[in-house]
């Protein structure tokens, strides 16, 4: 279905919502959202199209909450300055109409985090920020669900009684071709299909000749230590540099502002460096959550930051 310029395609997957231009004007752009059928049973709207770069999504979160998701594509460098205005005109206006509650609720959360006592430590201070990040984080966005794809979920079982169908037939072929080689001798065609099915044989550590060039050691644990003594010897040398030759080496001079503390604008500029998308690390804070903090976490890490 096509109305004005924009499409929903349903399938057995998700289902797709795009903006474009009609089928009878040229198309340089297009911008789309894929979102999982049962979400869309749960929207109160659907996806608006402001134009073949900017369409708009409200979504619902937990206790009557909303989310406003705007998927836009920037014209090229290479585009005329009127079709950038243009569309920096309609996405300001665009954010303008963004309802304020609908903006980064665990920014205004964290915002509000009690302060941390003054008189513990800077390990505790930050043990206190963790655990309020983390509880806030988790009362604002909840849990994440385990994802399927929707295909994959409405045919699992046919799937999986197709594949079990291909190995069985593939198995049933492999012992009728190595009975045809069994049957004519063929003895390299037999080592290849037996090696097809069953794979390459598991090899074991090559066998080692020890420094006094009499003993072979073939079991792991023994070949290891002669290779620990050699890399011993081989990795700690004694040093041929002679102390006048480091006293003839130019200083450089001292940098000092490598010995400041950081600040708040190198504090937001390695946040927003992290690596979204990663499994979180030992402290279970996806770097998304710091990146969508607001300016109140990033105070707060910075004043840690100097004063470790």
């Amino acid at each position: 279905m096509i109305l004005s310029g924009s499409a929903a395609a349903v399938g057995s997957g998700p289902t797709f919502f795009w903006s474009g231009r009609p089928k009878a004007e040229r198309r340089n752009a297009g911008v789309s959202f894929a979102i999982r059928k049962d979400i869309v049973g749960r929207l109160p709207c659907l996806p608006q199209d402001i134009s073949d770069r900017l369409i708009i999504l409200r979504l619902p979160l937990q206790r009557d909450n909303f989310a406003t998701i705007i998927s836009a594509y920037a014209p090229p460098m290479t585009s005329s300055d009127t079709a950038k205005d243009e569309f920096y005109e309609d996405l300001n206006a665009l954010l303008a109409t963004v309802l304020k509650a609908d903006n980064n609720e665990l920014a205004n959360r964290l915002a509000n985090l009690l302060a941390a006592d003054a008189d513990i430590s800077v390990e505790n201070r930050w043990c206190q920020l963790r655990d309020n990040i983390q509880s806030t984080a988790l009362d604002a966005l909840g849990r994440a669900r385990r994802q399927h794809q929707d295909s994959f979920d409405d045919n699992d079982a046919a799937i999986n009684q197709r594949l079990r169908e291909m190995q069985d037939a593939w198995m049933t072929r492999k012992a009728e071709e190595t009975q045809g080689y069994t049957d004519r001798n063929e003895w390299k065609n037999i080592f290849t299909a037996t090696k097809a099915v069953y794979g390459p044989p598991v090899k074991g550590a090559a066998p080692l000749l020890r420094a006094d060039g009499r003993t072979l050691l073939t079991e792991k644990t023994k070949i290891l230590k002669p290779w620990a003594e050699h890399f011993q010897g081989f990795l700690n040398q004694p040093s041929t540099i002679s102390n006048a030759a480091n006293d003839r080496l130019p200083e450089v001079e001292i940098n000092a502002n490598l010995d400041l503390p950081p600040s708040l604008q190198e504090t937001i500029r390695a946040v927003q460096q992290l690596s979204s998308g990663k499994a979180p690390g030992l402290y279970a804070i996806p770097a998304e959550i710091y990146k969508h903090g607001g300016p109140q976490l990033m105070n707060r890490l910075t004043v840690l930051f100097q004063e470790m």
